[in-house]
């Protein structure tokens, strides 16, 4: 088996749990603020776990379309997603956590990358970790500065 590759990406920002939970629930704003994101479309027309979402991305020149799953929404701390399709040469385990801090919370996006297929699955969640790692630095630097009050 093929060993997974793991990014994190962490930040505080200025707002309660509870506020920063309904900001990031906020898909077309998401979809604004995140760089990789092209499309996000929860299958039933809001996330909820077990629910299939159709994802576009893009990458430079390319765009990609995927599904993943709603694995799990323990509002207002804690959602994970999971790659469906395509699963292979990559399969991808997201997991955003929300916690308290004392400057208002700590917001944790963990996505696992795991090679499903030899030799071109590792290549492939390597870059895609560096792709991802790049987004998420971006993503959390807007972010903080979409929630900062002026």
């Amino acid at each position: 088996m093929a060993t997974p590759v793991t990014v994190r990406e962490q930040i505080v920002l200025p707002v309660p749990v509870e506020a920063a939970w309904a900001f990031l629930g906020d898909t077309p704003r998401m979809v604004a603020l995140d760089p990789l994101l092209e499309a996000y479309e929860p299958e039933r027309g809001h996330i909820e776990e077990g629910t299939p979402n159709r994802v576009t991305t893009r990458v430079g020149p390319l765009r990609l379309t995927a599904t993943s799953r709603t694995e799990v929404i323990a509002a207002p701390h804690r959602a994970v997603f999971v790659s469906v399709q395509p699963t292979r040469p990559v399969h991808v385990r997201t997991e955003d956590t929300l916690e308290p801090d004392a400057d208002g919370c700590r917001y944790t996006v963990t996505s696992t990358l795991t090679p499903t297929v030899p030799v071109i699955g590792p290549l492939a969640a390597r870059l895609m970790a560096r792709v991802v790692a790049r987004s998420r630095r971006e993503l959390m630097r807007r972010l903080r500065e979409a929630l900062t009050p002026r």
